[in-house]
């Protein structure tokens, strides 16, 4: 069954959309060369999680206080960028295995 797979670096954390966790560490190791020794875990995100888990566009970040326009509305941001979509939007869209974020940018 599709789901969204978490990756933890001891901080640094990526997500792999993938039909099972084997395959799910298969294609995280063949696309970012990691060594398997260095996570600390690996775990299935939970549905409720999904919903308050976002891609973000970290080349556009929230504007400060006096630039907001009219159409600035805080709920398109996320931890300072804009929010793409929502990890529960992902799977619904997308079917092939990815890497679909990463905390190390």
């Amino acid at each position: 069954m599709k789901a969204i797979y978490e990756f933890d670096f001891d901080g640094e954390k990526d997500w792999v959309l993938a039909n099972s966790k084997d395959e799910a560490l298969q294609h995280h190791e063949s696309t970012t060369c990691s060594d398997p020794t260095d996570r600390k875990r690996v775990r299935r995100l939970k549905k409720a999680e999904l919903k308050t888990s976002y891609l973000l566009d970290i080349e556009d970040s929230e504007p400060d206080e006096e630039d907001q326009d009219e159409s600035y509305n805080e709920d398109d941001y996320s931890c300072g960028y804009k929010i793409i979509c929502s990890f529960e939007r992902v799977l619904e869209d997308y079917s092939t295995p990815d890497l679909i974020a990463t905390t190390a940018f």
